[in-house]
Order: C-alpha cells, then structure tokens, then sequence
C-alpha cells in the first residue's frame, strides 16, 4: 500500500485497467444493465458501459475527474454524489472497526489478501456494498452506494 488513504473515482469514461492486478472478475446484472465486478491487488472495480458508470477504488493514486480521497481509519465518515452518464451514483464510505466486518461468506464476490483482509463486494437492489478490510489499522472500510438511473437508460433498456 504506498500510503493511508484509498482513492476512490467514479466516471462515466472506462478506467484503463491495464497494469493493474487483477486477483477476481466476474460479470453481474444490476438495475437491468451488465457490471463488470473486479477485485484489483489494491482494491476494486466495478463497471456498467451500459449506464457509461465506473468506479475505481485504489490504495494506489488515482488520475481523473471526481477522485475522493478517503482516510483509512476508524470514524471515517464521507459522503458524495456523482453525476456519471447515465446514472447518478450516491456513496457513502464509513470507516468501522475490522469486529463490525460481517465475513465474506454472505458477498456475491469475495477476495482473501491475507489474515483479516479482504475486499467484498455486495450487489443488490438499486445499488452495492464493498467492504475492504485492513487488520494493520484495525479498520473495516464500508462503502455503500445507490445507483439511480436516468430517463435515457431507461429508454434504452425498453427497447
């Protein structure tokens, strides 16, 4: 990890993904759209070109338009909104102790780093859950956050 904060931008343009560490991949359905869900050796991706919405969750600096910058301990406690193609994305990321993790067994996609450090990820409803985990702090980072689609996606899933 090169410091104590995670980056966190969410964008309608694709991330490039190249370099980064891949650990897990998998395709889901959310809000009627494909997501692409990754796991990345320093956090986590999730994609939907369908609704033009990326979100790159990063230990390691992240360039773009609407980065977050989030402290990595307990108390933490930010919330934000992202206007992104066609979604709008509302997040908040709470920063708990590693006891308030529920475990990786209930996620719809799980990764184990080591001893106590995961990164999960939940999708359901109208939006998901991530939780990163870091033993070292003795943190469990929850972000959540609500997808809500705009007139023009809807449109599109109709036809």
């Amino acid at each position: 990890m090169s410091d104590e904060t995670l980056h966190l931008s969410q964008r309608s343009e694709r991330p490039d993904l190249n370099g980064l560490d891949i650990k897990h991949s998998e395709t889901r359905s959310l809000l009627g759209a494909e997501w692409t869900v990754a796991v990345i050796g320093s956090s986590h991706y999730l994609g939907s070109p369908d609704l033009d919405y990326h979100e790159l969750c990063s230990c390691e600096p992240v360039e773009g338009p609407s980065v977050v910058d989030v402290p990595l301990t307990v108390g933490t406690d930010r919330r934000f909104e992202t206007d992104a193609g066609a979604a709008t994305a509302t997040t908040t990321v709470e920063g708990r102790p590693l006891s308030a993790f529920p475990g990786p067994e209930a996620a719809d996609v799980a990764y184990r780093f080591g001893p106590d450090a995961y990164t999960t990820v939940d999708l359901s409803g109208r939006g998901y859950e991530t939780y990163h985990t870091y033993p070292e702090y003795d943190l469990a980072l929850r972000t959540t956050t609500t997808v809500t689609t705009t007139e023009t996606h809807e449109r599109r899933v109709q036809r």
